[in-house]
């Protein structure tokens, strides 16, 4: 139902995307790998999400109808939206039963901004889709093997591809294997990095040598840092022009200048950072819902009515803000319980939440995190209801089924 709404929304509402947006600059970029000229393009963001965008292009041709790029890339990412959901349900299934892996995929396939943002070009949904495979794979059992965690490290660095703020997810593997040695974790983490790096590798080289620099990962923790702490930040998205540039520097010199204004301002005032902090949790966890309904308004296309944006934001906001409080839930109900599975799914929705929280907040980077607060969220309530039923069973009064 959720991939088919999506791709619903692709086609409906086709539009172009507006100039330097993010959606424009990924559609840009795409088209110029495309084109062959991915050795040329900026080295100012990851290339993983462009490629991918590319790669759909190439797969145009091939397509009966074939629609346009940005009709292609909704339809694509469409199906995408509709696997994470599935995939949403078999983890929570494996970790937590029927019952809490069927709520978790309905509340991720009926969430009313995710089925809208996933017909958008932008990298959420595949982020999302590749942060969810990683911990799958190290959860799925107790003791993943070598190749398991080979599996798990590849993936990661995908991931990290797309939003390098991924990378996080690799503290993951220091608590699997269930029960093992310092060594064995230590070992874990190891293989899970290594094959990151493989497959980060490349792409590093890559941006190395179109910047003429040293770009591990992307260009834009720059303006991230400085957005975050400008005199008038309270944690929100801020207009990117107030971490000016000289024009005509290259991206490389552009970034190094933002980065000193952040270090500056951090210095000039720290203790005003924790106040930041709390806004910039704010601003990702409970601001509106309503990025991707935001994106679809934002195309020369059909836009959504007032009134049904109006009831979309309201609809997507309060299913927001009771995931969250029901994740934090969940996320003490686990530790109580040292569930350890959850425990891993939990803290995989907590730690992508690290980089907004020290760098820039925005509504869009909870994204990442909604597939494993969805599933900590459905086994709390899960968990409260059958302790309920248990206290309410007659059975109970005999001391049967304590």
């Amino acid at each position: 139902m959720s991939a088919a709404a999506s791709a619903y929304v692709s086609v409906r509402y086709a539009g172009d995307p507006p100039y330097f947006g993010d959606q424009w600059f990924y559609l840009r970029l795409a088209r110029e790998w495309r084109a062959g000229d991915g050795l040329g393009s900026s080295a100012e963001i990851s290339a993983g999400y462009p490629l991918f965008v590319a790669l759909v292009d190439l797969a145009r041709p091939t397509a009966w109808m074939r629609p346009d790029l940005t009709v292609s890339v909704g339809l694509a990412q469409s199906a995408l939206a509709g696997i994470t959901v599935v995939l949403t349900g078999v983890l929570g299934r494996r970790v937590a039963g029927p019952a809490v892996g069927l709520a978790a995929a309905a509340t991720l396939g009926l969430w009313p901004n995710l089925v809208i943002g996933a017909a958008m070009a932008l990298s959420e949904p595949l982020a999302m889709l590749l942060g969810l495979v990683v911990v799958a794979v190290l959860v799925w059992e107790p003791r993943p093997s070598d190749w398991h965690l080979v599996a798990a490290g590849a993936v990661l660095g995908l991931a990290v591809e797309v939003r390098p703020g991924t990378l996080v997810l690799l503290a993951l593997f220091l608590v699997v294997p269930a029960g093992g040695s310092w060594r064995r974790r230590s070992r874990s983490v190891a293989l899970g990095g290594i094959a990151a790096l493989l497959v980060i590798l490349p792409f590093a080289l890559r941006s190395s040598y179109v910047s003429r620099s040293i770009v591990a990962f992307d260009l834009r923790a720059g303006s991230s840092l400085c957005l975050g702490r400008l005199p008038e930040a309270d944690g929100g998205p801020i207009d990117f022009e107030r971490c000016p540039y000289t024009n005509g520097d290259p991206a490389v010199k552009a970034n190094r200048d933002r980065l000193d204004q952040a270090w500056q301002l951090l210095r000039d005032n720290p203790g005003r950072e924790p106040r930041l902090m709390v806004g910039r949790m704010e601003a990702t966890l409970w601001a509106s819902d309503r990025s991707g309904i935001d994106q679809l308004n934002s195309r020369d296309g059909r836009a959504l009515s007032q009134g049904i944006t109006d009831r979309l934001v309201g609809l997507s906001t309060l299913w927001s803000r009771v995931v969250v409080v029901l994740a934090v839930l969940g996320t003490a109900l686990a530790v109580v319980r040292r569930h350890r599975a959850l425990i891993i799914i939990a803290g995989a929705g907590w730690l992508l939440l690290v980089v907004p929280l020290i760098s820039l907040g925005d509504p869009r980077f909870r994204v990442p995190s909604l597939p494993f607060f969805a599933i900590v969220a459905c086994s709390g309530v899960a968990w409260v209801v059958r302790r309920l039923a248990k206290r309410d069973s007659p059975f109970s009064i005999r001391g049967v089924g304590r």
